[in-house]
């Protein structure tokens, strides 16, 4: 399984990652699918320009949402999100 970092008009701003501590892809049939990835520090400039991140394994992209590391000696990024069908419910309807 192999992860690439996308810019926001969906351009790869990373080469395929596939080396990383965890990964948690939860896809949902129902509601918004969503995503946990640990990751090392090395990668947090890439992750900074990113806007999305895909899956080749799901054919899927999924918005980063955040992105945190624990305390300052943590050698390791926790970035979190949800599916791109998350994006519907930020439309407004004008009367």
């Amino acid at each position: 399984m192999e992860l690439i970092f996308l810019g926001e008009n969906f351009e790869p701003v990373s080469a395929p990652i596939d080396k990383y501590y965890s990964l948690e892809w939860n896809e949902k049939y129902y509601g918004s699918g969503e995503f946990t990835l640990h990751l090392s520090t090395e990668y947090l400039a890439t992750v900074l320009m990113a806007a999305y991140i895909y899956n080749n394994d799901a054919d899927e992209a999924m918005l980063i949402e955040r992105v945190e590391a624990h305390d300052a000696d943590s050698k390791t990024l926790e970035i979190g999100g949800a599916s791109l069908d998350s994006i519907f419910k930020w439309r407004v309807m004008d009367a």
